[in-house]
């Protein structure tokens, strides 16, 4: 990782950061054993040919601090992703284990719809994050130990998958699962020294 920092001035500053990740695909995942469910017709399978999953990270800030408690911070980020991992469903018929007591569709007769875990191809996922903070210091009393916290992200995040074979191909772009597009939090936020409280709103 690579992270650089410039002052404009004490309370203004860019921020540029570059890292390079690695994440290997779990055990589990690489196992080549199946597990089937025959109460649900369902089954998963590893695949040891499983690549790690590799990215290139990007951030920029742009941060400005009011007083000590106080800033407004604007960031972007692009990830360059490459082999993330997703489950594939096919329908197999899978030998010597009993009969499937239901048919999940779209399979047929004694077939199990099998789940497994392949790479998908070149992704990325890139966004916006608007941050803020702020304790009303300025106000009399226990009022100067209140404060807020707030942030917005917004999040495009796709990979190529390939929903066919090496010899015919079928690759789709889709979302990556797991994630929101937009994302906000808003926090309220009692500090004195001797006693902190925060309540917190987030959705996604």
């Amino acid at each position: 990782s690579l992270n650089l920092t410039y002052y404009l001035d004490p309370d203004f500053l860019f921020r540029f950061g570059y890292s390079k990740g690695l994440t290997r695909a779990g055990f589990g995942d690489l196992n080549p054993s199946i597990s089937v469910s025959p109460a649900g017709g369902t089954g998963s399978l590893g695949n040891p040919d499983q690549r790690p999953l590799r990215a290139d990270n990007y951030d920029l800030s742009i941060e400005r601090y009011f007083t000590s408690t106080s800033y407004v911070s604007l960031g972007v980020f692009d990830k360059q992703l490459d082999g993330f991992t997703y489950g594939v469903n096919d329908c197999e018929t899978v030998p010597f284990s009993p009969n499937p007591s239901i048919v999940v569709s779209p399979c047929t007769g004694n077939q199990y719809l099998i789940t497994r875990s392949v790479n998908a191809g070149k992704g990325y996922a890139r966004g916006v994050e608007l941050a803020g903070q702020t304790f009303f210091d300025f106000l009399p009393g226990m009022w100067r130990h209140f404060g807020a916290v707030a942030s917005f992200t917004y999040l495009d995040a796709k990979n190529d998958v390939n929903f066919g074979s090496a010899a015919t191909p079928r690759v789709v772009s889709v979302s990556l699962p797991f994630q929101s597009k937009y994302n906000y939090s808003v926090q309220g936020v009692y500090d004195d020294g001797k006693l902190s409280a925060r309540l917190v709103y987030t959705w996604r």
